[in-house]
């Protein structure tokens, strides 16, 4: 079971990973203005208002490359994941689904396979975090446990 939760831990760290490079190597060219300011789900008030914000797209951007770093390292695999999880989700709720058949959106599966990460532990399976969970202080241990 352990090999497949680490092969499922690297293809979603490639996954996020080559999104965030792909914005980040845009040198500036890409952004979420569209997104958010066409944006008719739950969050779109709050996404309009986002809308043309250059923090947000740097944002979007680094969290997208650090979490696909943590996760294809197995470094804080716990935190990155719900935080990937929680990306998900704001993308989900930023558009109604077209139909009863949309429902079920690639994102919200991505969160729910983010959340499976968060929980199994899958950074201490050929991950860092085996290691880190020696080396960091007691206090910091809920980043990775």
């Amino acid at each position: 079971m352990g090999i497949y939760i680490v092969v499922l831990r690297i293809v979603m760290g490639l996954l996020m990973l080559s999104a965030g490079l792909e914005k980040v190597l845009s040198k500036g060219q890409w952004t979420s203005r569209d997104f958010l300011a066409n944006a008719n789900g739950l969050l779109a008030p709050w996404f309009h208002r986002l809308a043309g914000k250059r923090w947000v797209d740097r944002l979007n951007t680094w969290a997208l490359t650090l979490a696909g770093v943590a996760l294809l390292a197995g470094a804080f695999v716990k935190i990155a994941a719900i935080l990937s999880a929680i990306l998900m989700l704001l993308y989900y709720f930023g558009y109604k689904p077209k139909s009863v058949y949309y429902i079920f959106k690639e994102t919200l599966v991505y969160a729910f396979i983010f959340l499976f990460l968060a929980a199994s532990g899958a950074g201490f399976l050929w991950g860092f975090d085996r290691y880190l969970a020696n080396a960091l202080p007691s206090g910091l241990s809920w980043l990775i446990y």
